[in-house]
């Protein structure tokens, strides 16, 4: 989170503000651990700080991941498919 902050505010000087990073950490509050570390990957990986993309951005990446999870990881079944179960032989 500390890396991400850092992009944010050195690359982004309108976002370069406590106000703004006390904001972005009231939001993301209420999500969990694991879904806050996938959203920063996501954000990070993007370099979406290059493009101008702040507090505001990473938040709804870290909230929107938050409430459509159950439906991602349903797809992704869909998508990919479950492995084949496992079947014991019978020797005669």
């Amino acid at each position: 989170m500390r890396k991400a902050v850092s992009a944010i505010a050195t690359n982004i000087p309108s976002d370069n503000n406590v106000t703004k990073e006390y904001f972005f950490y009231q939001g993301v509050s209420e999500a969990s651990d694991e879904v806050v570390k996938y959203g920063i990957g996501i954000f990070l990986n993007s370099n979406a700080f290059y493009k101008g993309k702040g507090f505001k951005y990473l938040t709804h990446i870290i909230l929107n991941h938050n409430s459509n999870r159950d439906r991602l990881k349903q797809f992704e079944r869909q998508m990919i498919g479950k492995p084949p179960s496992v079947v014991e032989l019978k020797e005669d």
